[in-house]
């Protein structure tokens, strides 16, 4: 079993699901997870028109994979819904280096727009709880696939 494992590493392996989901989907369901309605955001999205010719739809092969016997056990709602609440809970333990980023990144003369709906203070907000904690109730059991 040692030798098939060390044939791993250095390997790229593709996730895949038996269940589409659109960007938009991942953006809404993200959005819900911190609280927030999909519809006040509904003014902060552009649509533009398609390439021609463009593909509508990706698909990843996972068969390298579940040629080592993984498969999908937790619905993308529920691992999202965990990843959400473990990075929230373990940013900083894992890149220290984060608080940096947002120090430099809060006192930096660049603009960025923030949507009237978030607080100026929403990276704050999520490291206090206030919006991990909030409405959703995140309590997901953390879950990490090696």
């Amino acid at each position: 079993m040692e030798g098939s494992i060390s044939r791993c590493f250095g390997e790229a392996y593709n996730i895949q699901s038996s269940h589409g989901i659109t960007n938009l989907e991942v953006a809404v369901r993200t959005l819900e997870l911190f609280g927030y309605s999909a519809r006040d955001f509904t003014h902060s999205l552009t649509w533009i028109p398609d390439r021609p010719f463009n593909d509508t739809d990706y698909w990843v092969d996972g068969s390298k994979l579940a040629a080592w016997g993984w498969r999908q056990r937790v619905p993308f709602s529920e691992g999202l819904k965990a990843s959400v609440n473990w990075y929230g809970k373990n940013l900083e333990t894992w890149w220290p280096e984060v608080s940096n980023t947002i120090n430099a990144a809060s006192t930096a003369t660049t603009e960025v727009y923030i949507p009237p709906q978030l607080s100026a203070n929403v990276v704050e907000d999520i490291y206090d709880g206030k919006v991990l904690e909030g409405p959703s109730g995140l309590s997901a059991p953390v879950m990490v696939a090696v």
